[in-house]
């Protein structure tokens, strides 16, 4: 990956909108946890939000479809599919990575935490059938949006 701090602003746009694309068309796993390594520095977190990556990411965790001719039938589908699925795809995965990552500054925790994924997250925890490496990632998200952050005092 890039280093971020060392290329244009408009690089780093045009290269998070080939990664959404990637996202969005093939619902493609490494893209989205290209995401998440992009949302780990303050200012990738921020360009990512801005080039509303973050909205989509929390969309299709609320349970909007990735493509556009599908209707993802949102928050309780996201709800059931949370409950009744063996585990989440990898790239399902890679978007609650993403949140997780944003979800690290205070700038973003609010949006992700107010979103309602919150719901989503308490249903994957209470699932019997999701694995334990996506109930450790829940619970690090929940920790993440649920307790204050220090800066925010500063």
């Amino acid at each position: 990956m890039k280093d971020i701090n060392r290329i244009s602003l408009s690089n780093v746009f045009h290269w998070i909108a080939e990664l959404m694309y990637d996202v969005r068309r093939q619902e493609d796993a490494e893209a989205a946890g290209w995401c998440a390594r992009l949302c780990e520095n303050l200012r990738g977190a921020e360009l990512f939000a801005e080039s509303d990556g973050l909205d989509a990411f929390i969309s299709i965790a609320m349970g909007q479809s990735v493509n556009e001719n599908e209707n993802g039938g949102g928050l309780m589908v996201a709800l059931a599919q949370a409950l009744m699925m063996n585990g989440y795809s990898d790239f399902k995965v890679a978007i609650f990575e993403t949140l997780c990552a944003a979800a690290q500054w205070p700038s973003l925790k609010g949006r992700i935490a107010g979103s309602g994924v919150l719901g989503v997250i308490t249903a994957t925890l209470l699932s019997p059938r999701h694995p334990p490496s996506s109930k450790a990632l829940m619970v690090r998200l929940c920790g993440l949006l649920a307790t204050d952050s220090l800066e925010a005092h500063c």
